[in-house]
Parts: C-alpha cells; sequence; structure tokens
C-alpha cells in the first residue's frame, strides 16, 4: 500500500534537496583549468522556471502562494481524513502539492508548457572571449539544461552547447566537469556522440546511477520513524541558534514518546490512504517528468514504473526506458570507455550525511542527496552513524589500502577504485572553489593520473578551505 503523509514529506525532501544541488552552482563559476576549454555541466534546478512572457518567477513557487492554498486545504484535508473520505482527501493535499509543483508540470507526452521557459543563456562571445583572456582553475564556461526534459534531449543540446564554444575558441576538445543529474546528461552525450571533443572528464557526485532519495518514493518505499527523524536533524542542521533550537525540541518530543506516537499514527493513515495520493499528485506531476525519472536507479526502475507510472505516456515511457537500458545499465561501460581513449578521467563522491528521513533506506550514507555507493559506481560503505566494523577485511586485495581512515568506506570494491576519491562531510552540491585544484591536477597531468599517486589521497576532507588528506587527527562526523 502507498504511503500519504510520508509522501508529501518525501517530495518536499527531495525537491528541498535537490536545490543544494544548484544554490552554490548559480553563484559562483567554479572549474579546473587547463590548455583546454573546461565546461561545467550543472545539476538539476539549476536556474529558475519562468513565465515565458514576463519572465515572473513560477518556481521555485513564492511561498504565499503554498500558504494560501494550504490554509483553504489542509482543515479539508484532516475533516476527509477523520471521516475516512480518502480520496477527497487527496484532492485536497492535490491543490497544495499544485501550488507548490504546478509550475514544473508538463503534458501528457512529457513536453514543456510553451506558457514556461527554464531561465538559462548561453554564454555570449564576449563571455567566451573573457574566459579565454582570464582562464584560471576557478573559472570555466557553464551549460544548464531544463531538468524537465527526457535526457537524450538535454544530451543533444549539450552537443550543440560544445560544438558552440569550440566555433568561438579555436579549440579542438573540452574538458567536461558534470555535477549530479548532469552526469546522466554528460553520459548520455558520450553514448550519443562517441566521446566526440573529449579530452577530459570528471564525474562529480554523480547521480547517473540513480539516488535512493527519488527511487524510492518512485516506488512508494517511504516510512517514517521518530529516531531517524532526529538523527536526521543532527546530521543537517547546523548549531545556529535556530539549529539549536530545532534539534532540542525534537529530543524532548521523541524522549516524551510524542514523535513516536506522530509517526505511528502517520504510517497508520499512510497504510489506509496512500494510494489515492499517488494516483492524484504522482501521476500527475512527477510521473511525467522525463528528466525525474532518469534519477530512479535501475535496480528500481521497473518496480517503480508498475507502481507510480500510471502517469507515464508511451512517449515518456520510452524516453525514460531508453535512458534506463541503453546509458544506466552501462554507465560503468561509458566511463571505462574514457579511459580507453585516453580521456583524463577521475570520479568525485561525497559522503557523511544520511538520506531523506521518510525513506526505508533513510540511513543510507549520502553527501545529503545522492547516495555515496551510486556516485562510487560500488563502494562498499557503512549505513549512515555506523562503521564497517573493527574486523573488518578489505574485500578486495589490490595492492593498496582502501578502507577509509574512519572505518565507514571500502572502495576496493567500486568498479573504478584507484580513480574515485571521497570528500567527507562537504554537502552535494558545496566547496567548488576548494575542489577545483583536484579537477585540475586530473585535467593538467601528463598521464592519468590515480588517487594512489600522491597529490590528493583517496579520502580528502576540507580543512581551513584547503582540500586535504583526511586523517585521525582532522576526522570528524556528523553525528
Amino acid at each position: 500500500m502507498k504511503k500519504l503523509i510520508s509522501a508529501i514529506l518525501s517530495f518536499t525532501f527531495i525537491f528541498s534537496s535537490f536545490s543544494l544541488l544548484t544554490a552554490t552552482a548559480q553563484s559562483k563559476e567554479n572549474a579546473a583549468a587547463n590548455d583546454s576549454v573546461t565546461i561545467f555541466i550543472d545539476g538539476i534546478m539549476a536556474e529558475n522556471i519562468v513565465d515565458a512572457e514576463t519572465g515572473e518567477r513560477i518556481y521555485p513557487p513564492k511561498a504565499m502562494n503554498i500558504v494560501k492554498k494550504a490554509l483553504v486545504n489542509a482543515p479539508k484535508f484532516l475533516w476527509y481524513i477523520a471521516t475516512g473520505k480518502g480520496e477527497k482527501a487527496a484532492e485536497a493535499a492535490g491543490q497544495i502539492v499544485e501550488a507548490a509543483f504546478g509550475g514544473i508540470m508538463c503534458d501528457e507526452n512529457g513536453n514543456i508548457p510553451s506558457s514556461t521557459r527554464f531561465d538559462y543563456t548561453l554564454p555570449t562571445k564576449e563571455d567566451i572571449k573573457d574566459y579565454l583572456q582570464n582562464a584560471s582553475p576557478a573559472k570555466m564556461l557553464r551549460f544548464a539544461f531544463d531538468w524537465r526534459l527526457d535526457i537524450k534531449t538535454s544530451a543533444q543540446q549539450l552537443h550543440s552547447f560544445i560544438e558552440y564554444v569550440l566555433e568561438h575558441t579555436g579549440k579542438t576538445g573540452v574538458n567536461i566537469v558534470a555535477l549530479s543529474m548532469g552526469t546522466c546528461v554528460f553520459a548520455s552525450y558520450l553514448k550519443m556522440y562517441n566521446y566526440e571533443y573529449i579530452d577530459g572528464a570528471v564525474f562529480l557526485v554523480g547521480g547517473l546511477n540513480g539516488a535512493t532519495c527519488c527511487g524510492e518514493p518512485f516506488c512508494s518505499d517511504v516510512n517514517t520513524d521518530a529516531d531517524i527523524l532526529v538523527t536526521y536533524v543532527n546530521a543537517m542542521v547546523g548549531n545556529g541558534a535556530g539549529g539549536k533550537f530545532l534539534k532540542g525540541l525534537l529530543k524532548i518530543l521523541n524522549k516524551t514518546g510524542v514523535l513516536k506516537a506522530v509517526c505511528k499514527m502517520t504510517n497508520k493513515v499512510n497504510d489506509k490512504y496512500g494510494e489515492f495520493l499517488f494516483d492524484r499528485i504522482f501521476s500527475s506531476v512527477f510521473a511525467k517528468l522525463p528528466g525525474m525519472w532518469a534519477m530512479v536507479p535501475l535496480e528500481m526502475y521497473d518496480r517503480a514504473k508498475q507502481t507510480n507510472g500510471k502517469g507515464m505516456s508511451d512517449t515518456v515511457r520510452e524516453a525514460s526506458d531508453w535512458y534506463h537500458y541503453e546509458v544506466q545499465a552501462h554507465t560503468a561501460e561509458i566511463v571505462q570507455g574514457c579511459f580507453d581513449r585516453g580521456i583524463k578521467t577521475g570520479i568525485v563522491a561525497k559522503y557523511g550525511y544520511p538520506c531523506i528521513p521518510v525513506l526505508k533506506s533513510a540511513l543510507n550514507m549520502t553527501d545529503g542527496v545522492i547516495d555515496t555507493k551510486y556516485e562510487s559506481f560500488g563502494a562498499t560503505v557503512a549505513p549512515f552513524g555506523s562503521t564497517l566494523g573493527d574486523g573488518y577485511v578489505q574485500k578486495v586485495d589490490n595492492g593498496h589500502n582502501c578502507i577509509s581512515p574512519d572505518g565507514i568506506i571500502d572502495s576496493s570494491t567500486g568498479t573504478f577504485c584507484e580513480y574515485t576519491w571521497f570528500i567527507k562531510n562537504s554537502i552535494h552540491a558545496d566547496d567548488y572553489e576548494e575542489t577545483a585544484p583536484l579537477f585540475n591536477f586530473i585535467f593538467s597531468s601528463d598521464k592519468q593520473v590515480t588517487c594512489f599517486d600522491g597529490d590528493y589521497s583517496q579520502y580528502l576532507i576540507i580543512e581551513d578551505g584547503v582540500l586535504t588528506a583526511l586523517t585521525a587527527e582532522n576526522d570528524y562526523n556528523n553525528y
């Protein structure tokens, strides 16, 4: 049975978390540079969705619009729940959700409404000229894509952008730093265009293998747990006055049993009425977004379609199938193709944070958004709040110590172990300037480098603004 209130919370966390993908990217131009042009492929929600005529922001929505809908519909929702009218309750909830997500809704075939546009403009010739004259490790040319679109379409746009950049720079190739969902687009580009024009490639906190925070809601695998909710807040909320207040409040509510009672009641309501919500909301909004389907991990994809694919038209399903079966099922082969062609390549994963607290896999280790195991192509990762254990033995003997100093990760099981760097306690879309020297190291070296070459160890942390080796002395946990 699908979940109700947890589903609402889940998508709230999903989209608030995905904002982390781009909050920094919008305000900075961070990159790594060598003799090639460097392009940064941004992640989901990199720019606003606006009214096509007026330019007024549609998404993210104005908070007041949501509040207005909530004031009208929340009492209705609670009344219908209390009186056992699940379908009407879902309709009331749907009005609130549509106030939040109406601006991103596509038609039955996944087409973007002509009344909206993605607020991104290609760099001008003058921008490119300025880039060439002032190139540095902290500057690059940025490509952003409308994340509502199917991934193949975005990959075609990337191809046109690369050719545009090369035409106006006189270069013959580019380095690519692809962030999060941008790695889905980049992997698709490599698949479609046979690695054309690529000199260097960094897959930064990649979403190309999916993310639990999308996959489990698409499969209706949601659940509320008081202890996990407290754990999440303790890890993600800062230690300012507001953060301390929230942590303290939740601790008291949990200790007195109030939070547990609320979660238990929520789960009961979910079991009884959840199906109505997904039929009313999920199928009419999220299932029509081809781009969002790309973030469902392959192992969950078929079940997700069976569970919540009711709103998928043949066109959306075909586009989503193409990405999952032609690209996501072969991401390791696609990345291996970079190495085979002499493209200087690196994979950067992050860890130190739990997953969204209303999911069944809430304690998966993540960077605050995407699972570390997916970003690293299969490294063995302990759940959040634990380690691999004192008696743990490295699974693959490759001549190197691949266990992190904190005992949380064994990178030896990752497909590209020697080319994968891990950064601890760095939120998904943060710390580009601090990480840029690593990109530059990968791109500008005379040969393909590994994490065992000495310049940048496999496990890293940002200390005093500098990317440095993780050790027992500078290690700390977010719990």
